[in-house]
Order: C-alpha cells, then structure tokens, then sequence
C-alpha cells in the first residue's frame, strides 16, 4: 500500500515494455526489489510535486542498493525549479546514462556523455554527485557534493542566462538577460567541485573583510566561463551599448574577470577592456567595466550628450561640436540590482582639435589637454588652444550647487574676427587685445560673460567707436537664459547685455533660434538700457549716424559685394525696427530730426520715414514676391523731400 500511495504521488506517465521486476515485501514495506525493462515517454514527478521529467525514453536497470539509466530521449522536458533562472528546460535530445549507488541513508550520482541538445545550446555532461537522504541531515548534508563538468558544444548568445545556475549568482543571470544579444559564444563550460550548498566558494566568511587573510571563504571549485564575438552589451539603463564585443568571460569561485580586445562604443574603438566582479555572494553585486579608447571626439561628446551623465553635468556638452580625434579611459559600475544605479568615471584627452563651445562664436583650434568626469561632475586638466588665431588658456569645474563653470582667458586678433564673420566692419579695426570670459551652465542653460579693456586694438570707426591701441574702452557683454522662456519665434529665450564705454549700451532678447526679436541699443551711453516690453529692436543715438558707413560695414550694403563668412547667418526675424537720430546720413544725404521705422513681413517690408527734410511711407517688395519681379520693387508716397 505503501508503494502504490507513493507512486500515485509520482504520477507516472508513459509506457512500458519488457520490463521485469523481482521485488520482496515484508509487513508491507518494500525490502529488495530488481527492475529491468525499456520505457518510452516516461513522466514522474517528485513527491512534492515540484520537479518532474516528461518525456523520457530509455532502458533502466535498477535495484534497491544502485542502478543504470540509459536515456536516448526526443522532446522531454526537466522541471527543475531553483536550479537553474528557468523552472523547465525544454530538450530535442537528451541521451546519456545515469548511474546511482546508495549506502545506508548515502546516494552517489555518477552522470556519463549526458548529451542535452534544445534551440538554446548543445551540451555534454560529466560528472558525479553525493547527498545524505536521511530525515534528520541537514539542509547542507542533503544538498551534497558535486564534481561536475558541463561543456557547451553551441549556445545562444541571448540565451545564455538561463543556464548560468542559481547557486553561482541568480544577480548574474538577470544581468545577462537584459544586458548580452547579438553575435556568438564559444567555449562556454561549467566545471564545480566542492559543497553544493557552499557553491560560489571563496566567499568570505561572515564578518572578515573581502580580501582579508582571515576571508578565505569556503573551499571549492567553480568555474563558468566562455568567449564572446561581436555581441552587443547593453551594461546600463540610459547609456549607449558596447557592440562587436570580442571577450573572455570567466568566473571563478566568487570573482568574476571579463576581458576583452575589441568593442564599440557609438564610433569610438575601445581596447583593452577588463570588466571585475569582486564577490558574486555579495548583497549587492556591482560589476565594474573600464576600457580605453580612441576615436571621433564627437562620439565622446555623444556620450556626454545622450546619456544620464548630462544631466549631471548640466547639459555642458549639448551646445558643443568638435572635429577630431581623441583618447578616452572610461570605468563604469554596474550595480546589477538596480541598473539605474550607473557610477561613471572617465577622463578624456583632446588631440589637436577644433571645437565649437557656443554657437555663433569662433570655434577653439589646436586644443589639446584633458577633462576628467563621473556621472555628476566635470573638471578639466591643462587645456590650451588657439581661440582667433591667439593662444588660449580654459578650465572647467563642475558642483551640484553652481553648475557646470568654464573659465577662459586669451587674446584676440581684428584679422581673425574679420576672416571668420565675414564683416567689412573689422576692416576698420587693428590689433589685438586680452579678454576674459565665464560660461556657467546649469538645466541646460547657459550663461556668459565676457569682458575686455580693448588695449591694443585700434579703431578707425566713426565716433564715438573710433580709439588708439593705447586707450581703455571697457567692453563688457553678457548673455542670461530667459527665466521663463516663451515658445515661438517671437519668444525670449536668451538675453543678451553690452556695454562699450560711453559709446554704446544694448540690451536685446533672442528667440531659441538665435533670431534678435526684441531690445533696445543706445550710442552715447555707457549702461545697457532696461530691456524692451514688446516686440521689436529700438535704436536710439545721441549723436549722429552714417548710415551709408554702417550699412556698408555691416554687409547690408544693396547691390554690393557681400563677404562669405566662416560662421552661417541664419534668417532674419520679422520683427520691427526703429531707429531715432538727431542726424542721420543715408544715401548721400543728411537728414535731421531722424526717425524710421520697419516692419518687415514675409511679403513686403514697410517703412514710415520722419526728418525735417523727408517724410512719407515706402514699401521693399523683394524679388519673387508680388510685384518684387527679379530684383525687388521699392515703392512709396513721400509728403515731404
């Protein structure tokens, strides 16, 4: 009775043939027992209904003291939960023998050419197994003793997770399920000798530290490593992949060592990659990646763009462009608990390159040093350049309160400014002059400073900008985010401040596309006026204007050759213009009392004219609009000429 409740709880499956049994029972228990016989498609399942095989076919022979299972299986299926990530391993063949021996309450294991083969991997297993079964064992006794080697003939790269044992580190195989895809794995083999219930091994024991002479852990041997080509390793949330990963993964005992010759990331080339795992036993395991490479600049700044240490660093590389090549040291820690939990360190050395820090403005040439950053902060290590032909000198430091800094100091030439804006302005200009500039970044917004006594530079232009190189004309200019930013062309995104001595004080708003939308300019006085209310750009003078000098150093001349610049000029705004003089020079003439206003619009620009000697309206058709034809029509009624 006995014997029938427990194989009712086994629930065998399947069918059976030639089979023999010899079996004595005494007071109704089973004492001796010999079975032989071929099975096909057997099913069992623990007596706890956990584990199960379904599926089996082969021939047994077996008694009481030991027995031989000669398996040549087609489509079964093991069912072993807390063994391996997955609770049932799916197998197209499964052939092999399995013997066992049992001593008094001791059952020895002996696994021969156990052949697994399923559209994950193809395996072979060798090795043996020993356990205590009595009642009263402890969980360590029953668990036993392993001296197993598995080696894998073929295995899928995204699939390897599933086979890496929980008793090594269920943390490594969630780490490997989201992380590994693409190319292949070689070499892939399990080899474990030593307590089941001790396995990594080498951990360290409770209170002695890791590394410690007392931390020699429990003995053992563990060992699970393959080879990697081209596969693509995702290592943390946010962050772009390592892809075309040729490696060598090796765990053992508790420590896990990866290296590697070759991998990308964006278009950078790394090399000598080393990847650790000091303790996989550890409550919270970290896996830590360092590599170096060399490759585009502009795959560094990518990395500093694109991924969660942006925001760290408030956004400082977003505006930046670089041309050439440079080298990068780079450590990641993964905690692999928690894959948002990314520490980064890298330090990144500039080879000769040209980089744009804020658009619009001469780009940095000739740059070489380095800038060191984690994913929170940023500084820099003996950078110098070329800023306008002229050596430049630049730090950066990065804090949580104030942001990203950048610091910088040189000199600047009136022959570089001119070849690179492309204004005939310059050509009034000579010299060369010092400066000092601050750009503090912070949210993605960036703020600047820029200061200068113009020693040095000598000016032909009409007063009040005209000066020798020996005399101080303070130039001080800053630019401020928009605390509240309005969309549309029509919004302020940045502000914009100057001042030039007594000669000139400005205050303007730009939209996001760097389009002049509002403010106001006045000659002859030395403090940014406060800013404009509305819409539009307001010049004021106090003294007079040639405008046929200004439009002409300006590049508005009509009809006249026009500079190419280095830097493109986007499009104008549509924003309206006034300009009020005492005196104004237009088109040879003077006219006193002056006072214009524009107001451009995509089909025609109407202008309202005021002077003691003109007054009247005039509209610009320019050419392709209306009645514009090929070159333009002007167009007017004036009251007085």
């Amino acid at each position: 009775d006995d014997v029938r409740k427990r194989l009712a709880r086994m629930q065998p499956t399947g069918v059976l043939k030639g089979v023999a049994i010899d079996a004595l029972i005494q007071d109704n228990l089973l004492s001796t027992y010999a079975v032989e016989g071929d099975f096909t498609n057997l099913g069992l399942r623990s007596e706890d209904g956990l584990r199960f095989v379904r599926g089996l076919s082969g021939k047994v022979d077996m008694t009481q003291a030991s027995g031989k299972l000669s398996l040549n299986s087609k489509e079964s299926v093991l069912a072993m939960p807390g063994v391996l990530p997955i609770n049932e391993v799916p197998l197209s063949q499964l052939s092999g023998q399995i013997s066992w021996e049992k001593r008094s309450d001791a059952l020895n294991v002996k696994v021969k050419s156990l052949q697994l083969q399923n559209d994950d991997l193809q395996a072979s297993v060798n090795g043996t197994w020993s356990g205590q079964l009595a009642a009263d064992a402890s969980e360590r006794d029953r668990a036993g003793v392993i001296d197993m080697k598995i080696v894998f003939d073929e295995a899928k790269t995204a699939s390897g997770w599933k086979y890496v044992p929980l008793s090594a580190s269920a943390d490594i195989s969630n780490w490997m399920k989201g992380a590994i895809s693409d190319g292949t794995i070689s070499d892939f083999r399990i080899e474990m000798a030593g307590a089941v219930w001790d396995m990594p091994y080498g951990s360290p024991e409770p209170g002695k530290a890791p590394g410690s002479s007392e931390a020699t852990g429990a003995p053992g041997k563990f060992f699970l490593g393959f080879k990697t080509q081209d596969v693509t390793v995702k290592y943390g949330d946010g962050y772009p992949p390592l892809k075309k990963l040729d490696a060598t993964f090796a765990m053992n005992q508790n420590r896990i060592d990866i290296t590697a010759s070759d991998g990308w990331i964006n278009d950078m080339r790394f090399s000598a990659i080393k990847a650790v795992m000091a303790d996989v036993s550890a409550f919270e395991n970290h896996l830590v990646i360092s590599g170096q490479a060399q490759g585009p600049t502009e795959s560094a700044l990518r990395f500093l763009k694109e991924t969660p240490v942006a925001g760290h660093i408030h956004h400082f590389a977003d505006a930046m462009d670089a041309q050439g090549n440079g080298k990068l040291d780079l450590m990641v820690d993964l905690n692999l608990i928690n894959a948002s939990d990314v520490k980064i360190k890298g330090d990144y050395a500039f080879l000769d390159n040209t980089v744009t820090v804020v658009s619009g403005a001469p780009p940095v040439t000739a740059l070489n040093g380095s800038i060191r950053f984690s994913e929170s902060s940023m500084e820099s290590s003996g950078l110098q350049g070329q800023w306008s032909g002229q050596p430049l000198a630049v730090s950066i430091a990065t804090d949580a309160a104030a942001g990203t800094r950048i610091e910088a100091s040189g000199r600047a030439t009136a022959a570089e400014l001119r070849q690179f804006y492309g204004l005939p302005l310059f050509d009034q200009l000579s010299g060369q002059t010092t400066w000092q500039a601050r750009v503090g970044i912070r949210s993605g917004k960036a703020d600047l400073s820029l200061s200068s006594d113009l020693k040095g530079l000598t000016s032909s232009l009409p007063e009040p900008f005209n000066k020798t190189a020996a005399t101080a004309m303070p130039l001080n200019i800053t630019r401020q985010s928009a605390a509240t930013g309005r969309r549309g062309d029509q919004g302020v995104d940045q502000i914009w401040r100057a001042s030039l001595g007594n000669a000139l004080g400005a205050s303007l708003g730009l939209n996001a596309r760097g389009q002049v939308v509002r403010g106001r300019v006045i000659l002859g006085a030395s403090l940014p006026p406060a800013a404009a209310d509305a819409p539009g750009i307001q010049l004021e003078s106090l003294k007079p204007v040639n405008l046929d000098f200004w439009m002409k150093a300006l590049g508005l001349n009509v009809g006249g050759a026009q500079a190419k610049p280095k830097v493109a000029r986007g499009p104008l705004a549509t924003t309206p213009v006034s300009l009020k003089a005492p005196m104004v020079t237009a088109f040879g003439r003077k006219f006193q009392d002056f006072r214009v206003s524009v107001h451009p619009s995509a089909e025609k620009t109407a202008v309202q004219i005021a002077s003691r000697e003109l007054q009247g309206d005039l509209d610009w058709i320019p050419p392709g609009k209306g009645e514009g034809g090929e070159r333009g029509l002007l167009q007017g009624r004036l009251t007085r000429l």
